[in-house]
């Protein structure tokens, strides 16, 4: 198994400069010991104009920012200059918000079903199979009445 990121690492909370990125080495790696990044790659397939980053890591570059609370593209931006997120991120670069952008404009057309599946996958590992109810309605229509509800009129 292939790892992203770094493998040696100390986790020290005790620093006077810690930022509000902090925590997420252990989302790292987290989802690192999950295997998602490896599952988006190998799972979903789109047709992409360039192929530095697999759908995998670009999956990652919007997901870990949701994760952090930074809710739209563009607050991504100061994620460019921070070295650390990129080191814990496993990527040279991250992304222009541009490339994300266009990137989930193809991947909401043509990812979409693909990304279920492997949703699903990951959901029935972790949880068991989904339960099921089946609702069976007549097409006649039949009055219920409740004693307490009577009209006292």
């Amino acid at each position: 198994m292939s790892t992203y990121g770094p493998n040696n690492l100390q986790i020290v909370f005790s620093a006077g400069g810690l930022t509000h990125f902090g925590g997420l080495i252990l989302i790292q790696r987290f989802l690192q010991r999950l295997g998602v990044r490896r599952a988006f790659t190998d799972g979903v397939r789109i047709h992409q104009r360039n192929h530095h980053y697999s759908v995998g890591e670009m999956l990652s570059a919007l997901l870990y920012p949701l994760i952090l609370g930074l809710g739209r593209i563009e607050t991504t931006e100061p994620l460019r200059r921070n070295g650390v997120f990129q080191y814990l991120m496993g990527l040279p670069h991250y992304l222009e918000a541009t490339t994300l952008r266009r990137f989930l404009q193809r991947f909401g057309v043509a990812g979409l079903p693909a990304f279920r599946r492997v949703h699903d996958r990951y959901r029935q590992a972790l949880r068991g199979p989904a339960p099921q109810a089946v609702l069976d309605f007549d097409s006649v229509g039949a009055r219920a009445t409740c004693p307490c509800s009577a009209s006292t009129g």
